[in-house]
């Protein structure tokens, strides 16, 4: 495996959020500037600016079909916006304190989004209404993320847990941890079988949501590891860090494959094309940068 940076797309300020298309055709990147910019691939043209957020701008989701886009932003609210237009669609508010992380559903039925008030959101997006509320953290929510079968959330921050729930009860259905520093970021495996966790630790573990073990840890970041993605074969697990790098790990054993340097300071967010041949990253050095990967 192999992979060259592609395009370096800029903001005014640090880009917490990254997104791509179903269709691959087009990226989006939130930032501490308050804007999302839409962008075409594979050219690399700004095509859309989004504004309308008052703070930053922390998480992304396309919605089936790529005419529409969600995006949650830490002053605490959740919007969707036209792509043909720009237009805002709806806005959908319930945090009392900084939305943190928001995840989608794959068939965007639904979304859930984490706080600073401790509290999940899950959403039904197209009503843009409140579907429950999840309690159960005793303190800051960092990450969320849905399973690929949009039947499971796995939530985790400051309390040193994860906390895994089951969408059709609305409960909490697993608990596992705790870690030994604050959790930032998670992602599940495509098949939801295992949750990766990465922390203050600089490790990333990677838990069996089953029997709530630990499958396997991987090291070498030299920071916070700030951003997971796992590609949609299962393959490989992108983690990006305090460190400016980001690492392509085997699933098999947890073997590094390759480091890509080029960012300036921490990776917030990761994504990947539906066709595993495109990773996004967005980076504090207020870029987004996207990075092609080949086979060998």
């Amino acid at each position: 495996m192999t992979a060259r940076l592609a395009h370096t797309l800029r903001h005014n300020n640090a880009v917490y959020s990254v997104a791509f298309s179903e269709n691959g055709q087009q990226i989006a990147s939130g930032s501490l500037d308050k804007t999302i910019k839409v962008w075409s691939l594979p050219d690399g043209q700004e095509r859309l600016r989004l504004r309308g957020h008052g703070e930053s701008v922390c998480s992304l989701s396309f919605l089936p079909g790529d005419t529409q886009l969600l995006s949650a932003s830490l002053d605490k609210s959740l919007r969707v916006w036209n792509l043909d237009n720009g237009n805002l669609v709806r806005t959908m508010t319930g945090h009392s304190a900084y939305l943190t992380s928001m995840a989608a559903s794959h068939n965007g039925q639904y979304a859930v989004s984490g706080s600073q008030d401790k509290d999940l959101i899950l959403w039904d997006v197209s009503g843009g209404t409140p579907v429950a509320t999840l309690k159960g953290h005793t303190d800051f929510v960092n990450s969320v993320a849905f399973s690929r079968d949009g039947k499971t959330i796995a939530s985790a921050g400051h309390d040193l847990l994860i906390r895994i729930w089951n969408i059709e009860t609305k409960t909490q259905v697993a608990e596992l941890g705790p870690h030994e520093k604050p959790i930032q970021s998670l992602a599940f495996t495509p098949d939801g079988a295992i949750v990766a966790a990465g922390d203050d630790t600089f490790e990333v573990t990677l838990w069996n949501i089953q029997t709530a073990q630990k499958a396997a840890t991987i090291a070498g970041h030299q920071g916070t590891v700030k951003s997971l993605a796992f590609s949609h074969d299962g393959q490989i697990l992108a983690s990006g860090s305090a460190d400016s790098r980001i690492r392509l790990s085997s699933t098999v054993g947890g073997k590094p494959q390759q480091t890509l340097a080029g960012h300036r300071n921490t990776i917030y967010d990761l994504a990947w094309s539906t066709d595993d041949h495109q990773l996004a990253s967005g980076a504090f050095d207020r870029t987004a940068r996207v990075w092609q990967i080949t086979d060998p």
